[in-house]
């Protein structure tokens, strides 16, 4: 490929964080809508931020995340949605106080660890509430899962491989 007289065309996105928007004084689902007209993308990359998409009883909002994805269904979009503990954007581990206050400075997350468990059902809960759009292509499950963030926190290959069964079995359509 790349011959003259190629059909293969070049395809962007972009990821968009509602939570930065806001923080540049932006309104956020305005600018998001205006990024997807004008821009004209091929995919979008939308994280679940556990500790703003959960209230303190642990319940999921993703009415922020279903907007989103609507929208660019209607424009043909297609969407790639990351969940898990560390998702794009500092401070990288969006995580309730509750989850973050049992992860030691230097943790190697892995399947056994205290918030393993809570992490599974949450990724559980998050793909079944959102597998009914047609225009999710991908789940990304973690964001650079095995680099070190200011705190020296991993993921150990053990808890993304749970990750991955967990999400599978929650979106059997895909």
């Amino acid at each position: 490929s790349g011959q003259a007289g190629s059909s293969n065309s070049v395809q962007y996105g972009i990821s968009y964080s509602f939570e930065q928007a806001e923080w540049y004084g932006l309104e956020p689902r305005k600018a998001y809508i205006d990024l997807l007209d004008e821009l004209r993308v091929s995919w979008v990359r939308l994280s679940f931020f556990w500790e703003r998409h959960t209230n303190d009883d642990g319940e999921i909002n993703l009415e922020e995340l279903e907007f989103a994805i609507s929208e660019a269904g209607k424009r043909d979009i297609e969407v790639i949605v990351v969940l898990g503990l560390k998702t794009p954007y500092y401070p990288e581990y969006h995580l309730p106080e509750s989850i973050k206050s049992q992860i030691k400075f230097g943790d190697i997350i892995g399947a056994d660890h205290p918030v393993a468990d809570e992490l599974l059902k949450i990724d559980r809960k998050v793909v079944e509430a959102l597998a009914r759009f047609d225009n999710i292509s991908h789940w990304q499950i973690e964001n650079e899962p095995f680099l070190a963030n200011i705190n020296n926190w991993k993921i150990d290959v053990s808890l993304l491989a749970r990750e991955i069964e967990v999400v599978r079995s929650a979106d059997w359509q895909k």
